[in-house]
C-alpha cells in the first residue's frame, strides 16, 4: 500500500511518530516552513490511544496545508517507535526517509545541507546531524555515538553535555545515527529491511544501523546540519528518574540483550552475559532513589525475554507469537508504569 500519488514523487519523506506530543509537534512543523528545501512530504503516525490527539493533529494538518503536504496515519494500536516508523515507510516511496522526533526544531538550511551531502555520497546509508539541547543551545546532546557490548556503559553519545566547539564540527563515521533525527536511504531499506519491531522502542535504530554497516554502508555524523532537541539536560537526577520507570528499564534492558545476541560473536556474548546482568541489577538498583516491586519483576522478565527473543533472532526462528504477547504486555505495562510515576 503506497499513499503517495504516482504523479508526485517526493525526494524526501519526513516521519513523525506522535505519542501525546502534539504540543511540541506543531513547533517542529513550523521549523520546517523556514527550510529552503521543499521537495518533501510529511507523514504523522499517531500512536496515542483514543482520538483526542488525532483530532488535534487533524486541525494541524489543515493549518499547514498551504505549506506542505501532511499525511496523517492512525494505526489500530500503539506500534511503538519501530512499528510506527515502519507503518509510514511502507506507505511512502521517497528516495530518502527522515525520522524526526516531535520534540525537535530544525536549524535553517538543515534539510538542504543533509540532502546535498547524501546525494554526493551514495555509500552513506544512514546519517544524523549534530544535536544540541533546545534550552541550552551551546551544549551538545549528540555528536556521534559509541558502542561496546563488553563495557558496563554499552553505548553513549559522544560530546554529551559538552560545550559546542570545533572538535564537534568534523564529518565522520560513527557507531550509529540516532533516531531522534535520522536520515536513511531507501536503497538501504530494500537491502536490510525495515526496523525490527520486536524492539518497540530503544535500541531499534542501533540495530538498523548495525545491519546497514554489515551491508557495507557508512554511518555518518553530519555536523553541518543542526537539530535542537527539547529534552532535559542529562544529569544524575534525570538518570535516576529513568531508572525509576520500570517500563523504560524493561525495554532498554531487554533490547540490549536482543541486539547483542543478534549481532555479536560467542566470545562477546559470554563477556556481555558476565557484565551486563550484574550492572543492570546491582548498579541500577543502588543508584535508584527508590526500589519499587515493578522494578525487580521487570528486570527479571527483561532478562528472560531478552535471552528468549535474542536466541530466536540469532537462529532465524520466528518471534511472531512472542511479538503478539509482548505487544499486549507492553501496552498494559506502560499504563501501570505511568501510574506509578504520578
Amino acid at each position: 500500500m503506497v499513499i503517495q500519488k504516482k504523479n508526485k514523487k517526493y525526494e524526501l519523506t519526513i516521519i513523525y511518530v506522535n505519542y501525546k506530543c502534539h504540543h511540541v509537534l506543531e513547533e517542529s512543523l513550523i521549523s520546517l516552513i523556514n527550510q529552503k528545501y521543499s521537495n518533501y512530504i510529511v507523514f504523522i503516525v499517531d500512536n496515542t490511544p483514543g482520538n483526542k490527539e488525532y483530532l488535534k493533529i487533524k486541525k494541524t494538518q489543515e493549518k499547514f496545508k498551504n505549506n506542505f503536504k501532511i499525511v496523517l496515519l492512525k494505526p489500530k494500536y500503539n506500534l511503538g517507535y519501530a512499528g510506527g516508523n515502519n507503518y509510514a515507510i511502507k506507505r511512502s516511496n521517497s528516495k530518502y526517509i527522515l525520522l524526526l522526533n516531535c520534540d525537535t526544531e530544525l536549524a535553517p538550511n538543515f534539510l538542504q545541507k543533509s540532502i546535498d551531502y547524501l546525494n554526493s555520497n551514495p555509500q552513506v546509508g544512514l546519517l544524523s546531524p549534530k544535536m544540541l539541547y533546545f534550552r541550552y543551545k551551546n551544549l551538545i546532546w549528540y555528536a556521534g555515538a559509541y558502542l561496546n557490548p563488553k563495557s558496563f556503559v554499552f553505548t553513549y553519545h559522544l560530546g554529551r553535555n559538552q560545550k559546542d566547539s570545533d572538535q564537534y564540527n568534523q564529518i565522520k563515521e560513527t557507531a550509529y545515527a540516532n533516531g531522534t533525527a535520522l536520515f536513511v536511504r531507501r536503497d538501504v531499506i530494500k537491502i536490510v529491511g525495515l526496523m525490527d519491531e520486536i524492539f518497540f522502542m530503544y535500541v531499534e535504530e542501533v540495530d538498523w544501523n548495525y545491519r546497514a554497516r554489515k551491508s557495507n554502508y557508512k554511518i555518518i555524523y553530519f555536523p553541518k546540519a543542526v537539530v535542537y532537541h527539547k529534552t532535559p539536560l542529562i544529569t544524575k537526577k534525570y538518570k535516576s528518574q529513568f531508572r525509576e520507570n520500570p517500563f523504560k528499564l524493561y525495554l532498554s534492558t531487554r533490547n540490549i540483550f536482543i541486539f547483542t545476541f543478534k549481532h555479536f560473536s560467542l566470545k562477546v556474548l559470554i563477556l556481555f552475559l558476565l557484565i551486563y546482568p550484574l550492572k543492570a541489577t546491582l548498579i541500577e538498583s543502588l543508584l535508584s532513589i527508590k526500589i519499587i516491586p515493578e522494578f525487580i519483576s521487570s528486570q527479571i522478565r527483561a532478562f528472560y525475554y531478552g535471552l528468549l527473543i535474542g536466541i530466536r533472532r540469532r537462529t532465524n526462528r520466528s518471534c511472531k507469537k512472542i511479538m503478539i504477547k509482548e505487544m499486549k504486555y507492553l501496552n498494559k505495562f506502560e499504563k501501570i508504569s505511568r501510574s506509578t510515576q504520578k
